[in-house]
């Protein structure tokens, strides 16, 4: 099932500051990365309260699904190349954890005048994905993606 995270590759905002962060520089000698002490979470919700609300929208967005996504996934696989760095890598000490790696899927996502006329409430198919009509005159669009030998994964979409 695709699951959709965005971020901008070159910075990130963190939420609890409001402060930016920036990649290292290696040839200007910076650290790859950088330790900082535990935070204690005084307020927002309990790991529970977020299993929960995860559960609903999971529930919710698998009935708002199309018919036969989950039937023609579009499939991700490592090469042995990329395997064998992988495992380089979680196995190398001195560093962060790398607990994964990023793969592009060269699929693009865009709509045109023929989908927009087609949108009904039966499915069809639409830039790697299905697409149908909503009774409140919008759409939805999915695709499915696997990726069998991973252990999870996440998808980000760029517009």
């Amino acid at each position: 099932m695709q699951v959709l995270a965005c971020r901008d590759p070159g910075r990130r905002r963190d939420r609890h500051r409001g402060s930016r962060t920036r990649l290292a520089d290696p040839a200007a000698g910076e650290a790859a990365y950088k330790s900082v002490p535990a935070e204690t979470l005084n307020e927002g919700m309990t790991a529970d309260q977020e299993m929960a609300q995860q559960a609903a929208l999971h529930s919710w967005l698998m009935q708002e699904m199309p018919a036969g996504v989950l039937n023609q996934p579009i499939s991700v696989n490592l090469t042995p190349l990329e395997k064998s760095d992988l495992q380089k890598r979680q196995e190398a000490t001195g560093g962060p954890a790398v607990v994964g790696r990023t793969k592009p899927l060269k699929a693009e996502i865009r709509f045109t005048a023929v989908d927009a006329a087609l949108l009904s409430a039966t499915s069809h198919p639409a830039a790697s994905g299905l697409l149908r009509a909503t009774p409140d005159g919008g759409f939805v669009w999915a695709a499915a993606v696997q990726a069998v030998e991973a252990g999870a994964i996440r998808v980000e979409s760029r517009v």
